[in-house]
């Protein structure tokens, strides 16, 4: 599709508001990509930038894509287990299984082992690509486009931009496309620390209107969009992407430290688990993860109903009868 033509759609939704239906029904080692962008902020981890969503390669009908990760540590042993959830393919995952049988192990929700379910939970994230309007703390990043990954927080703004909510003797707001280059709005990204975590409630849309008044700067940022494959959102959830059940398992049995099918049977006399030089993740982990990793509470995200998709009992009895 050529710019002109895109143009010529940009009031049509129908197929973003589709990836919204599916949303809501639902990695070679570290290299630090370049292209990865996220807000940064100061001493107090306060800050903001501006932002502009930008629509997804055309051939890939998607405008951002969503997965899950399993994130937590052992603190036993100090083992990290970070892996792509296969959950996201559709396929049973693990740590799924290994949660649902903690989760159905007692009736009490603040028994140890729902406790060890919840911080085991699989974690939500999106993809999509951004042109950086400001980014005061890195400014060298400004009038360039970067890969973002985001959390529910802030997704929800897309949500309710999308599909406004309606107040009562209020006018509805117009629903309206994000990711359009010309319908669309800048995007303020503002941030602060509450209580030890990262809160995103005062940031906001701007007023709808295209990227920029000129049309040739218009059609470099699509084309180079289309043109260059590192803008693929499809790469974060290709099957290779992801590692198979009987390896994801082995590296959970290393973190845990023990067989959670057969608790007595001791590790060593399991088949050898994969070495931890090749214990590596999946090279969309943005230079956050490898912070975080290092420092899992120096900038925490606030937990919000959003981000668990369904309730801890509903999903930990799914997995249950899935398994």
């Amino acid at each position: 599709m050529s710019y002109k033509d895109y143009k010529n759609n940009a009031t049509k939704t129908d197929d973003l508001k589709k990836a919204l239906a599916d949303t809501q029904n639902a990695a070679g080692g570290f290299v630090k990509d370049p292209d990865e962008w996220y807000p940064q902020g100061d001493k107090s981890d306060s800050g903001y930038a501006i932002i502009r969503f930008l629509p997804g390669p055309e051939v890939e009908e998607k405008d951002f894509i969503h997965y899950w990760t399993h994130e937590f540590k052992n603190k036993k042993n100090g083992e990290w287990y970070f892996e792509n959830c296969l959950s996201t393919l559709g396929n049973p995952d693990p740590v799924g299984k290994f949660n649902a049988k903690l989760w159905n192990m007692s009736d009490d929700d603040k028994s140890p082992e729902r406790t060890q379910a919840r911080e085991q939970k699989r974690k939500l994230y999106y993809r999509a690509n951004v042109f950086v309007i400001a980014d005061p703390q890195n400014p060298e990043n400004n009038g360039k486009i970067k890969k973002f990954k985001f959390g529910a927080a802030l997704f929800d703004f897309i949500k309710n931009a999308m599909n406004p909510k309606v107040l009562p003797g209020l006018t509805p707001p117009t629903p309206f496309n994000p990711f359009n280059l010309i319908t669309g709005a800048n995007f303020r990204i503002v941030f602060y620390k509450e209580d030890g975590y990262r809160k995103y409630g005062k940031s906001q849309f701007d007023p709808n209107g295209p990227l920029f008044d000129n049309e040739d700067r218009m059609e470099t940022v699509y084309n180079a969009i289309n043109e260059d494959k590192k803008w693929s959102l499809k790469q974060y959830i290709d099957p290779s992407k992801f590692k198979t059940y009987e390896a994801l398992n082995k590296r959970l049995i290393e973190v845990l430290g023990y067989d959670w099918e057969n608790p007595q049977t001791p590790v060593r006399d399991l088949p050898s688990s994969t070495p931890k030089s090749n214990n590596v993740r999946q090279k969309d982990d943005s230079p956050r993860d490898e912070e975080r990793l290092k420092q899992t509470t120096k900038t925490k995200e606030a937990p919000k109903e959003a981000e668990k998709i369904e309730s801890d009992e509903d999903f930990f009895n799914s997995l249950a009868e899935e398994g």
